[in-house]
């Protein structure tokens, strides 16, 4: 299922918000302007009708019959619908019996007698119509495609209807909906782009902030204490970010106190370490017989691993400034290759360039460190065969690698952790130290998935091997 950023969504709800109001507005503003068009019609329409309708002799009405068109009654009758029809400029105007037979039409092809098929009334305003009442129809469109509307008025004979005028009028005042709905929609669009750039605006506003805190949070996450999280704002998110600063300052707190710690244990270790180390050599020494000799020989390497172990505690703890210059990386590369020499017997070691002397800058007692820690996790791992490597990949990048089991995926976050290790004898400071020493020189380090399986370390600098 795709995922979507917070600005994206952000937009999306901002522009839908927009188009619904835009859109009910709309329909709004049309229903209105349809009904206030259409009522003006028909009060136009129902004046003319009732002005037409006291003009008409209901008593001639009572005179006409089918065949009578040549008659002078039934002309006058014709000849005065036909001027009100030119004056008042309407489409049709006829007059029809209750029994829905027509009696005088301006639209000749009707005769008198013949029904009305279509009448644009409801039966119900039929019967209110010949009641005394005027009513006027919907809206309905003629054999043209055009729309009309017709007002109906009753022709009073005394007290009782005798018949009902009609008139039939276009609608052609209600184009100039046509023209708002084009302006509406223009407007709409219009509308709808500036609520894009506006909402894009608002937004950033949201997601700027956001992002910092997102990257913050990923660089605390690496062990990057050192970047403040300034978050300029008075709100919500400000206060977070003002929340992640405090988190942050306690962490590196919390964190100087125990790095100070570790190395003051370590320091007050190692003094008498040297010590016994010293006088386990001059026993050794002093004396002739063999199996106490070998005792003492015994102390003094325990007394050097514990050594290593306190050495690697202080650079964890007191990890030196880099003092970067430019180094030959296969140079540093074989130096420490020189000192695992006797634990590298017996193993393959490559190291691969595209372009001869490759430099990096880098303190190269810092890089010599790290190919040092990196070797002696391979062989541990390694157990007696198999192949390490060092390959430089383009201009900043490079990888170290071995053949041996690899470390799980689940693991490859918890690696660079310090105190984290899958051995019973490991202190689990060796990477968090190679993690260390990467960053101090500018540079990330990260644990891949190795297609040849083992272990592999991406390495990557803001400045270009070169």
């Amino acid at each position: 299922m795709p995922t979507f950023s917070i600005r994206s969504r952000l937009i999306f709800l901002f522009t839908l918000q927009i188009i619904i109001i835009i859109f009910a507005g709309g329909l709004y503003l049309d229903w209105r302007l349809r009904q206030t068009l259409e009522n003006e019609l028909a009060d136009k329409l129902e004046s003319l009708a009732k002005t037409m309708a006291l003009q008409i002799d209901a008593d001639l009405l009572q005179n006409i019959f089918p065949g009578d068109e040549e008659t002078r009654t039934y002309k006058n009758l014709l000849q005065q619908l036909e001027t009100f029809k030119r004056q008042t400029n309407v489409r049709r105007i006829y007059l029809f019996l209750k029994n829905k037979k027509i009696a005088v039409d301006t639209d000749l092809s009707a005769q008198i007698g013949n029904d009305l098929f279509f009448l644009p009334i409801t039966p119900e305003e039929t019967e209110a119509l010949f009641s005394g009442q005027t009513v006027n129809s919907t809206l309905f469109e003629g054999s043209d495609g055009l729309l009309y509307k017709t007002s109906f008025t009753p022709i009073l004979a005394g007290e009782q209807v005798s018949a009902a005028l009609a008139l039939e009028a276009s609608a052609h005042t209600l184009d100039a909906i046509q023209t708002v709905r084009r302006d509406l929609f223009i407007l709409g669009i219009v509308v709808l782009v500036g609520s894009v750039f506006i909402g894009f605006l608002f937004s950033k506003r949201i997601t700027t902030p956001l992002n910092r805190l997102k990257a913050a949070a990923k660089k605390i996450t690496k062990g990057d204490y050192e970047s403040k999280i300034q978050i300029k704002s008075s709100d919500e998110i400000g206060f977070l970010g003002q929340t992640m600063e405090e988190m942050r300052r306690a962490i590196v707190q919390r964190d100087t106190r125990q790095k100070t710690m570790l190395a003051g244990v370590a320091h007050e270790i190692r003094n008498p370490l040297g010590g016994i180390e010293l006088f386990a050599g001059l026993l050794a020494s002093e004396l002739t017989d063999e199996k106490p000799k070998n005792e003492a020989k015994k102390i003094q390497k325990e007394v050097q691993n514990l050594k290593k172990i306190v050495n690697n505690f202080l650079n964890y703890a007191r990890p030196s400034k880099a003092k970067k210059e430019n180094c030959v990386v296969k140079d540093i590369f074989e130096e420490a290759k020189l000192l695992m020499a006797q634990d590298l017997n017996g193993y393959k070691v490559e190291f691969i360039e595209d372009k001869k002397n490759s430099r990096i800058f880098i303190d190269p007692q810092h890089l010599k460190q790290i190919f040092l820690n990196l070797m002696k996790n391979s062989v541990e791992a390694l157990q007696g065969s198999g192949t390490i490597k060092l390959e430089i990949k383009g201009p900043d990048k490079l990888d170290f690698s071995d053949s041996g089991p690899g470390i799980p995926n689940e693991l490859h976050e918890q690696v660079f952790e310090p105190f984290f290790t899958q051995r019973k004898d490991g202190t689990g400071l060796g990477l968090a130290i190679v993690k260390s020493l990467v960053e101090e020189n500018g540079g990330e380090i990260r644990l891949v998935q190795n297609i040849n399986s083992g272990a592999k370390f991406e390495f990557s600098f803001s400045k270009p091997l070169y």
